[in-house]
């Protein structure tokens, strides 16, 4: 849930099984960056999957969410 209240970034959408499927990128309070893929069951998020990104993905991440911690 963390990654979903600081702003995460859209990273990809597909439908898969019958259901629509979002990909984000984002980080926790303690800035661990996470990979997530969730879906919206009856109004509910549901996570279907997340793993932490890798440290070219983290690096990226933290430089362009940096741009925007200036402002």
């Amino acid at each position: 849930m963390q990654v979903f209240a600081n702003g995460p970034a859209d990273k990809e959408y597909r439908h898969v099984k019958g259901e629509d499927r979002y990909t984000i990128l984002g980080h926790t309070d303690n800035l661990r960056v996470l990979l997530v893929v969730w879906t919206d069951r009856n109004g509910m998020v549901r996570p279907v999957t997340a793993r932490e990104a890798g440290k070219r993905v983290r690096e990226d991440y933290f430089r362009e969410a940096g741009e925007k911690w200036k402002d």
